[in-house]
C-alpha cells in the first residue's frame, strides 16, 4: 500500500561565500527558515550541513547537483528614511480586510491583496500574491509577493517581500512603505 500526500514546497536559495556570514544570518532569521528548505549554493562544507542538521532543517546542497528549473531573483534592496471587530470583508477580485487581530497559529494565503487593521500576533503568518498592507503591529511571518507593502510598526516578526527577508532595522520608526524600482527594495516613511 501507498499512501501519498501532496503538500506545497516553500524555498529559499542561499549562496554561501562567507561562513561567518552564513551563520549570522541563520541565527537572526532561524524563525522563518525553519519553516523553508533551503537551497544552498557556494562555500557548503559539513560544518554548514551539520548545522542544519542539528537544528533539523531541510536543506539541498545545489553545489553537487543543481536542480532544474530553479532560478534566483537577484533583487538588490535600498533602505530609505522617510477598535478591533470580528469582522473579514470582501473586496472584489479576490481582496480581503481584517479588522482584527490575526492571532498566533492563524494562516491567511490570499491570491488578491490583504489589508489588516490590528495586530499581527506572534505565531501567525500572512501570505500574499497581492498587495499587503497592516495598520498595526507585526509580530508574525508577513510575505508578500505583490507591488507594495505599508507596514505600521514592526515588532518581533519577520517580513518578506518579493522572496527577499527584509531587515526589521529599517522598518522602524513610523509607517513604511516597501516597493519594487529597478529592481531594488525600496523602503521609505510613508
Amino acid at each position: 500500500m501507498i499512501k501519498a500526500k501532496q503538500k506545497n514546497l516553500r524555498v529559499f536559495e542561499i549562496e554561501i561565500d562567507s561562513k561567518d556570514e552564513f551563520f549570522a544570518y541563520m541565527e537572526k532569521n532561524y524563525i522563518l527558515l525553519k519553516e523553508y528548505l533551503l537551497v544552498l549554493r557556494g562555500s557548503v562544507d559539513s560544518e554548514v550541513e551539520e548545522y542544519l542538521r542539528v537544528r533539523a532543517i531541510g536543506f539541498y546542497n545545489a553545489s553537487l547537483k543543481p536542480l532544474n528549473k530553479l532560478s534566483s531573483t537577484n533583487i538588490d534592496i535600498e533602505y530609505k528614511n522617510s477598535e478591533e471587530s470580528e469582522e473579514v470583508e470582501e473586496r472584489g477580485r479576490g481582496d480581503v480586510c481584517f479588522f482584527r487581530t490575526i492571532r498566533s497559529g492563524e494562516e491567511i494565503e490570499e491570491n488578491g491583496s490583504v489589508s489588516i487593521f490590528g495586530r499581527v500576533n506572534s505565531g501567525s503568518r500572512i501570505f500574499s500574491k497581492g498587495n499587503i498592507s497592516i495598520f498595526g503591529e507585526v509580530d508574525g511571518v508577513v510575505e508578500s509577493e505583490g507591488d507594495f507593502m505599508v507596514i505600521q510598526k514592526i515588532g518581533s516578526g519577520h517580513v518578506v517581500f518579493k522572496g527577499e527577508i527584509l531587515d526589521n532595522d529599517k522598518i522602524v520608526g513610523g509607517m513604511k512603505k516597501i516597493y519594487l524600482k529597478n529592481e531594488i527594495i525600496i523602503i521609505e516613511d510613508v
